[in-house]
């Protein structure tokens, strides 16, 4: 049973992840492979109340079997006021008992995820509710002239809000708390994406790993920002005496690195053993490119050449 286990606990045994499984209905999947997954579990169980191993030697089973088998990551990718779709998704994911510890976002998928990653699962169903999340700090100018102001700092500044009112209601809510002691406290793993505004940098993924002492509403911010809705901004960290500083020797600004054609799922997969993920994009023009899984006509074959088209050419870009 054991080597069985060992061997068989691949993440695409018989094609059991071919999307074309998933292409007509958003629920569930096949029975077989329902019953799969269910006879897996009876022999895990079994394996771990066997009294035929001690617990040194399941400790070092179920350890190697987890790294074979590999890590699931959530990705909350982009989406200014669809951006708060991402709310849902993990809200379902946590009622649910599915909640993935490694967590990476993106622009408004950054903010979303720093407010999931500095509360423990236990506490995550307290900021679901009405009120849960504090916004003051954007009832703080009023409206009056509102939209006057904004495109007086469009015109002026390039782009379109004040980061400053972003960064109180941030702050308001996750705190002066690093992405280290995050994960000390939720053991939840925050990845946050972002770029630097000068040319031939390459984004960075900050985590608890690569950038322990910095302050996880001011990466959020940054990677919210630049996309000419806010300016981009500076990264702040904390010092060994716990002040607060510019993370980066020199004043670079950090951006919103949605656009760059590097994405996170390589480096999630070096530093964490990432393999499989779940992506979260609130991006309503995806909904173009998406293919359903539908055979038929000619109709339906020329509209997909057309929309693969369309998605090379954007990647050219």
């Amino acid at each position: 049973m054991i080597y069985f286990v060992r061997s068989g606990l691949l993440r695409n045994l018989g094609g059991c992840t071919d999307p074309r499984l998933f292409a007509h209905s958003y629920l569930g999947t096949k029975q077989l492979i329902d019953d799969y997954h269910i006879e897996v579990d009876k022999q895990l169980e079994e394996i771990s109340h066997s009294h035929s191993l001690s617990l040194q030697q399941k400790a070092e089973l179920f350890s190697n079997t987890r790294q074979g088998f590999g890590s699931t990551a959530l990705l909350l990718q982009g989406g200014a006021t669809f951006g708060l779709y991402h709310l849902g998704v993990v809200k379902a994911l946590n009622e649910r008992g599915l909640l993935p510890r490694i967590i990476s976002g993106s622009a408004v998928g950054a903010l979303i995820a720093a407010l999931v990653c500095v509360h423990t699962d236990e506490e995550l169903p307290a900021i679901f509710i009405q009120g849960g999340i504090d916004l003051k700090a954007f009832a703080k100018k009023g409206t009056e002239g509102s939209m006057r102001r904004k495109f007086d700092r469009l015109r002026q500044h390039g782009h379109l809000l004040d980061v400053k009112v972003l960064e109180d209601c941030v702050r308001s809510n996750v705190g002066d708390i690093t992405f280290e002691e995050a994960y000390g406290r939720t053991r939840k793993i925050l990845n946050i994406t972002v770029s630097s505004a000068r040319k031939n940098e390459v984004p960075r993924l900050l985590n608890y790993l690569t950038a322990p002492n910095v302050l996880i509403w001011s990466a959020a911010c940054a990677s919210a920002g630049g996309i000419g809705l806010y300016e981009s901004v500076d990264l702040l960290a904390k010092d060994l005496a716990g002040n607060i500083v510019q993370w980066s020797p020199s004043a670079i600004k950090w951006g919103d690195a949605t656009l760059e054609s590097e994405s996170p799922e390589m480096r999630l997969g070096e530093l964490f053993n990432v393999n499989h993920f779940i992506l979260s994009q609130a991006f309503p023009s995806v909904a173009l490119f998406l293919n359903k899984g539908q055979s038929g006509g000619i109709t339906s074959k020329i509209l997909s050449l057309i929309t693969s088209e369309m998605g090379y050419r954007l990647n050219q870009v």
